[in-house]
Parts: structure tokens; sequence; C-alpha cells
């Protein structure tokens, strides 16, 4: 029993690489990220977390619950989705590009990470992503970095957009914060716990912000030694 279990959670850990994958060749074309395109693609992925997320906290194997952020199933009745989180990552173009261009290589991708509340505390992310012109929600897990991004929320949200910026490259993300109804040019930008290499570079304490304009060169840097 317990080989099938494992087995099913590596299926699973494939399954996901791969839409990765097509999230990173496949970047959408939002434009400004205060838009209506932007908002009502928001609200079918909410829907879209909200009709699938019984089913995929019932796909957690017994006694596996504190993996993806649970006390016990206990937390399952009381489990909700809040407002969906896009992924942007970075065009290695960039790396030849002239750093004043710099933003134009920040893609919005196909993913998008739901926060999954119990009782006001982040315990997991159900992921969404397109496929086929439909959204279709497709993972549950990422606990660490659910309850950490959640975290930063209360101190940013009611007046900006947020977003998940994945340099999967380098295993870095970090937080684009972006003034409602302001492109990405405008935002400012939030070193998560995995993007050490950043803050150090930056002379950042934790939890510090930099602008799009500082982090340019320090990514130029990085890239050429992802794995330092």
């Amino acid at each position: 029993m317990e080989y099938f279990k494992k087995l099913l959670l590596f299926s699973c850990f494939v399954v996901l690489l791969l839409f990765n994958l097509q999230a990173i060749a496949a970047p959408l074309n939002l434009g400004s990220t205060g838009d209506t395109n932007y908002t009502k693609t928001s609200e079918i992925v909410l829907t879209e977390a909200k009709e699938n997320l019984s089913k995929f906290l019932n796909y957690i194997p017994d006694g596996y619950e504190s993996f993806y952020g649970f006390n016990s199933r206990d937390d399952f009745k009381d489990a909700q989705v809040t407002a969906p989180i896009q992924i942007y990552t970075l065009s290695l173009d960039f790396l030849s590009s002239d750093l004043s261009k710099f933003t134009d290589y920040i893609l919005p991708t196909n993913d998008w990470k739901i926060p999954v509340v119990v009782n006001g505390s982040a315990k997991s992310f159900l992921q969404v992503t397109k496929f086929n012109n439909s959204f279709k929600a497709v993972d549950l897990g990422g606990a660490v970095l659910a309850s950490e991004i959640f975290d930063q929320l209360k101190f940013y949200n009611e007046k900006n957009d947020i977003y998940l910026f994945r340099l999967y490259q380098i295993a870095s993300d970090l937080l684009l914060i972006v003034p409602k109804d302001k492109g990405i040019s405008s935002a400012i930008v939030l070193p998560l716990n995995s993007a050490y290499r950043i803050r150090e570079e930056l002379s950042l304490q934790q939890n510090t912000t930099t602008d799009l304009n500082s982090l340019a060169p320090v990514l130029k840097k990085i890239y050429k030694t992802p794995f330092k």
C-alpha cells in the first residue's frame, strides 16, 4: 500500500511538471494587470477552484494531511479558496536584451495558484492551469509557500494586485506587487525565502522590497551561475 501511495505522489509531480513546461512555452498576453480581460479570467479560475476543491482534498491519502498543510481531515469541511494569484515568469531572451526593456520579458503564464484557507490561515495551494482554451484544476500542494505568501497579502493586497514571479531556472520565487489598474512596470518586488541569492546580492533583509530596475542587473548576474 505504501508503494502505491508513493507512486501516486510521484505521478502527480510528473503531471504538474508537464503543466509547468507548457505554461513556460505558452505565455498569455493579458496586457496591463488592471484590464477587464484579466478580471474575467481571474473569476473563471476562482470558479474552477471552488468547484474542484473538495475533490482534490479527498485525493489526499489518509495520514498525509500534514504534507498538504492540514492538521487533520477535520480541516477539510472549513476549507475555502480565496483570490487567485497568477504566475509570471521571465523569458530567457532578457539575457541578451537591453536592461531598459526588462519588463518586456516578464510574461504571464497559464498557471494560477489559489490559496486554500481554513479559519483565516493558508494551508495549501490549488493550482489551476489553462489547457486547450479552458481552465482546469490540476494539483494541490505547496503548503509552505502558501503560508509564506498569505502572510504577506495582509500588508499589500488591499490596494494592489499580487502576482507570483517564478524564476524556474534559478529556483526562486518573488512577489510582484502592482498598484491596481497599473502595469507590471509599476511593480515593487518582494523576494521570498527561496530567492535568498537575490536578497544577498541586493543586501536586502527578509521581507524587504526592491524595484524592477534594481532587480534586472542582479538577475543577469545570477542566471550566469544559477546553481552556485
